[in-house]
């Protein structure tokens, strides 16, 4: 007969008066849980500091992908002595067109020092577009050569290029 009185009771009850209900049967438990809360603060300072020191070692050891592999062995040198120096493309001395071997002051030359040359050429005749500075301006002699009374600087050598030809060797 009892539980026909509780069915009865709860069915009556509104679901704020079941909330009620509720935490008036519960906080038996927590009473219990804030007696327990003051051990459990010292499990977890114990579990706090052994947490550490275990992410101080993960941080200490290399991690998997962090780890290098073993060094491949060096290759030996080939027999026949050190490389050539201005063996690339880049690098061999070319033939220059009388127009830029006047600008330079020899008529061979290597790409590379032709570029290094044209740098040094702007920057010693001031020829910097002063209001964009990515183009230099062109005075007669560089005119003859680039065909252009304006040139971007770091696209001077495509004008080059058709100054400058391969030797033949």
């Amino acid at each position: 007969m009892v539980r026909k009185e509780t069915l009865m009771v709860n069915q009556i009850m509104s679901p704020f008066q079941k909330k009620k209900k509720t935490a008036a049967s519960k906080p038996s438990k927590k009473t219990n849980q804030k007696s327990s809360a003051s051990s459990d603060d010292d499990s977890s300072e114990v579990d706090d500091a052994e947490l550490a020191r275990k992410l101080q070692k993960q941080e200490q050891r290399p991690s998997r992908r962090a780890a290098k592999s073993a060094k491949p062995a060096k290759r030996e040198k080939r027999e026949g002595g050190p490389k050539k120096p201005g063996t690339s493309t880049y690098s061999r001395p070319c033939q220059l067109s009388p127009e830029l071997a006047d600008i330079m002051g020899t008529d061979k030359m290597a790409r590379s020092e032709v570029v290094k040359n044209m740098w040094r050429i702007v920057k010693e005749r001031n020829l910097k577009d002063p209001s964009d500075g990515r183009y230099h301006i062109c005075d007669d002699q560089l005119r003859n050569v680039f065909g252009k009374k304006r040139v971007q600087t770091f696209g001077m050598m495509k004008y080059l290029k058709e100054h400058i030809f391969d030797l033949k060797t």
